[in-house]
Order: C-alpha cells, then structure tokens, then sequence
C-alpha cells in the first residue's frame, strides 16, 4: 500500500552524527508492535534534523525489514553541546484493522401483492382490484368490483381487495443484510461500487451466507476510521441484500 511521508534522511547512518545507545531497542509487543530507539549526539544535529522534519509524527522507516512509522519523538540537551534523541515508532500494519463482517436480518417489505397466497391471480386480476382499491367514489368501487365476479379467482381478488382496505399493503419478509468492512492506509482504498446489480457476495462470511438466496448490491460506503500518525485510516463498507431466488427483477437489477 503506497505510505506518504516527509522526506527520509540517511540521518542514522555509521558517520552521520549520531549514536545508538545500549538501552535503545525497547519494543513493546502489543495490538500495534511498539518500538523506542535511543540516541546520542551533537545537539545541534539533532535540532536542525527536527526542524528538517525527519522526527516528524508520520515519517516512515525500514528497520529490521519492517516499515515502522513515527508516533512522536522528544529530545533534549544533556552537555552543552550533546543532545538525546529518542523516537517512539508503531508498525506501519498495526494500524489497519483487521476486516470485519456481519449478517443481520431485513425486512424486505414486500407488497402485498406478491405473497404466495395470491400467485394465482392473473395481471388483469390484479389491475382490477387494484381500480377498486383506488376508486374515489363508492360507485366507481362497485363498479371495479362487479368485474370481480368474471374471474375464476373472485374469491381471492376480494381477499385481496379486503386486505388492501384493511391497511395491509405489505407484509413480513425475512431477508439478510450482508456488510463487510475493510481498513486501507490513507489513500489506499480501491474505487467506490455503485452497485444496483445482483452479485455473488465475496469476503470473510461470503460461504456462510444463508442458502436460497440472491443479493443485490449497494452502494459502497467509505470514510474515516481513526487517526493515526500517517493519517487518517479510511474505513471501506459494502453492503448486500439478499431476498429469494428470483427476487430481484433481472431487467432492474443486472448481474455485475
């Protein structure tokens, strides 16, 4: 993942000034491995390389084939013309989290319309009751109404017909809400989904999701997680929803 800093000088280097102490190398093995080292030099040295910017919070270096960054630095004089410099690093991957994921319930609020007791009724079926449904006058509805009785499904237009009057115009079905979030160091994360298509879910949870079930993906969703001494770590969600085989209307919702 590409890391932005200030400038790194060969400032610790055999000749550059600048001395290691015996009791330098205090590293903490903690969430983020933690490492202080320990110097000793001409105080001049020390104080023009902090004001070049190289004890930065944020600057990054190799050591021991790790890339460590700065979490803050502090020195001082001990002689007149000696200072000591001692730099607190944290490991440039302790600071991602690791993924997380979760499935929940959700609600997909069907319409009525499309509960399976009601299959059998035909497009004109529906366009009936629907008319009675929205008629403005009580004549207009008797009128939609009459039309009920040239349907061999009379009996389920008017059960629907009564529930749509009754205020149930939709109803209770369970589907699952699918998010997997992903930590990246500053400007690392990849391009923003705009989802609208029906897909099979990947990451950590994506074998487990439940059976029989489509998903269709959202919008993705990025922001800041917390602060680090690089920046701000940016926060990737993605979202999916899925319903019933069949559920989501090829023609609306492509595969992607």
């Amino acid at each position: 993942m590409p890391i932005t800093s200030a400038p790194v000088s060969p400032i610790f280097a055999a000749g550059a000034g600048l001395a290691e102490q015996p009791d330098s190398d205090i590293v903490v093995l903690d969430y983020k491995w933690k490492l202080t080292k320990k110097y000793a030099g001409q105080f001049a040295t020390i104080d023009a390389n902090a004001a070049a910017g190289y004890y930065f919070r944020g600057v990054t270096q190799v050591i021991g084939g790790y890339t460590w960054v700065i979490a803050q630095a502090r020195y001082h004089k001990v002689k007149p013309q000696v200072g000591f410099l001692e730099i607190d690093y944290e490991n440039i991957s302790g600071q991602v989290s690791p993924d997380e994921w979760q499935i929940q319930r959700e609600n997909l609020q069907p319409h009525i319309e499309r509960h399976p007791i009601f299959q059998a009724l035909s497009t004109g079926d529906f366009a009936t009751v629907q008319m009675a449904f929205a008629a403005l006058t009580a004549t207009g509805q008797a009128t939609a109404k009459n039309q009920f009785y040239g349907s061999p499904n009379q009996a389920l237009m008017q059960k629907l017909f009564d529930k749509l009057k009754h205020g149930f115009e939709t109803y209770y079905l369970a589907g699952s809400r699918y998010t997997w979030s992903t930590y990246y160091l500053p400007g690392s994360a990849p391009g923003l989904a705009a989802g609208g298509v029906t897909q099979t879910p990947g990451g950590p949870a994506g074998a487990i999701l439940p059976a029989g079930n489509e998903y269709l993906r959202e919008a993705d969703v990025l922001g800041q997680a917390n602060y680090s001494p690089i920046g701000g770590i940016e926060k990737l969600e993605r979202n999916w929803v899925g319903g019933p085989n069949g559920w989501w209307d090829p023609d609306i919702y492509p595969a992607g």
